[in-house]
């Protein structure tokens, strides 16, 4: 995993892990520290963040955003072809490209 953030990572952002016993649920937890440009995140992934929900949706979502592959991707509208880095950017472009869709249909009525 992490040989897989490192490799997404850019240079101004640094990602380390740390695996801990949970001997009161008999498992693993695993907190994941990021930084990028002076901000620092804190993230733990325990027991019941992945017992939860939210987190089977997040999984679902995974799955189905597997299909675009890694990035970067290549998003082509008419002529032009894009070169995005990560499914951020890759999702801001979309809806960029639909916004300005909808507004050119709407100047057209």
């Amino acid at each position: 995993m992490k040989k897989l953030l490192k490799k997404g990572s850019q240079s101004k952002r640094e990602v380390e892990f740390q695996a801990d016993k949970d001997p009161e649920h008999g498992s693993i937890n695993l907190s994941c520290s990021s930084s990028s440009n002076g901000s620092r995140q804190e993230t733990l992934l325990d027991l019941e963040l992945v017992s939860s929900a939210q987190f089977e949706e997040l999984r679902k979502l995974a799955q189905q955003l597997a299909v675009l592959g890694s990035p970067p991707f290549q998003l082509k509208t008419g002529e032009e072809v894009k070169e995005l880095e990560g499914y951020t950017q890759l999702v801001r472009e979309v809806f960029f490209v639909g916004k300005k869709g909808v507004e050119s249909s709407a100047t057209k009525d």
